[in-house]
């Protein structure tokens, strides 16, 4: 889109120029939902159905494909996670469990990377957010 101002317009001014020019695109040009999706596919801009999440748990497509994991909520539950889109043929990718809590790989994390002992680790516990150690 071409807000048409020239190079010496402020930043402010194009923002302000395309915001009005998607408004009328979206509320003048086009009147209803039909036409929205004709003129984008018209001008080949990708476009998708913002759908709820049950919704899209029940597309045939999400499914087959395995799209969404369910991973344990740590409250002896399981939560629905979106998985990785991408597939390799030899390799095991995507959602295994949950995300971390708070500073729960820290030990894990400083003796791998950094190579820090328990020792130094112990020393520095003072520093190290965790969720049963809530720092400000």
């Amino acid at each position: 889109m071409s807000d048409g101002l020239g190079e010496d317009a402020s930043l402010q001014e194009k923002i302000h120029a395309r915001r009005a020019a998607a408004k009328t695109f979206f509320t003048e040009t086009c009147r209803n939902r039909e036409e929205v999706i004709a003129a984008l596919d018209k001008m080949n801009i990708a476009w998708g159905d913002v759908r709820p999440t049950d919704e899209v748990t029940e597309l045939a497509c999400v499914q087959a494909r395995q799209s969404i994991k369910e991973v344990p909520d740590r409250a002896g539950g399981v939560r629905p996670v979106p998985d990785s889109p991408y597939r390799f043929r030899h390799l095991n990718s995507g959602v295994r469990k949950g995300a971390p809590h708070l500073g729960e790989h820290n030990d894990e994390v400083l003796a791998d990377w950094l190579g820090w002992t328990e020792e130094k680790i112990n020393s520095q516990a003072h520093v190290l957010k965790t969720l049963d150690r809530n720092l400000s």
